[in-house]
């Protein structure tokens, strides 16, 4: 997809009221109306995308303005809007990063395996001397073990979320992870088998959690199952 134009304008409007007088034998003579009023005049640039786009927005407006009311009952003996004053509105885009020549979108959705599905989506602007790539990326199985991932990467930060159901014969648990710029978090939550007689199976409660060692904060724990079993026959 191209760009805009170094500058692009988007649009432009501007109302002026004027005088026209024609003397007899001579060409019309059109003269700006002067009004002696109050005015609002806004200006500003919105650049907040432009770490991801490239692109900085502005816009400009100017009107006549008494205070709300004189919208709908002008005052004394001003005329009503649009021959109170002169009114302009315009919109620009302006390209914030010269070597920005296009966009690049790319998404596709493909089996994964037998039971799943992913999706993958890529936003990127190829020759630009920014990396602005984005990527997001969504995974999902249902056999052999049901889970479903997320993947996000972007320039100024990466992270991957992750949950997943486990059932067999030795676990009935749930699962999560979270990555974020190298550091991993882990928590699980289930039921181990500890030992099976029969149609009789004694479970073991499981609590896991790991997190990454930072300064000032005591290393990381992970609990061990209980020892109290839960019986199911």
């Amino acid at each position: 997809v191209g760009v805009p134009k170094d500058k692009q304008e988007v649009f432009h409007i501007e109302t002026q009221v004027v005088s026209k007088r024609r003397e007899r034998h001579h060409v019309p003579v059109i003269t700006p109306v002067k009004f002696d009023r109050n005015r609002k005049d806004f200006k500003g640039c919105f650049d907040q995308l432009a770490p991801a786009t490239g692109l900085v927005m502005c816009g400009e407006m100017g009107f006549p303005w008494d205070g709300f009311s004189s919208v709908v009952v002008p005052k004394g003996d001003h005329a009503m809007f649009p021959l109170d004053g002169p009114f302009k509105a315009s919109f620009h885009i302006e390209k914030e990063d010269a070597s920005l020549k296009n966009y690049h979108f790319h998404a596709l959705l493909s089996d994964k395996g037998a039971h799943g599905k992913a999706f993958e989506m890529t936003f990127d602007t190829p020759g630009s001397k920014i990396d602005r790539t984005l990527q997001l990326v969504l995974e999902g199985e249902l056999k052999p073990e049901k889970y479903v991932r997320m993947s996000l990467k972007t320039p100024w930060k990466k992270f991957a979320l992750e949950g997943a159901v486990i059932q067999n014969e030795k676990e009935q648990s749930l699962s999560g992870k979270y990555m974020s710029d190298g550091d991993e978090y882990k928590a699980k939550v289930g039921l181990l088998l500890k030992s099976s007689s029969g149609n009789k199976k004694v479970y073991s409660p499981s609590l896991e959690l790991v997190y990454p060692e930072k300064k000032g904060r005591l290393p990381p724990k992970q609990k061990k199952p209980a020892s109290k079993g839960i019986t199911l026959e």
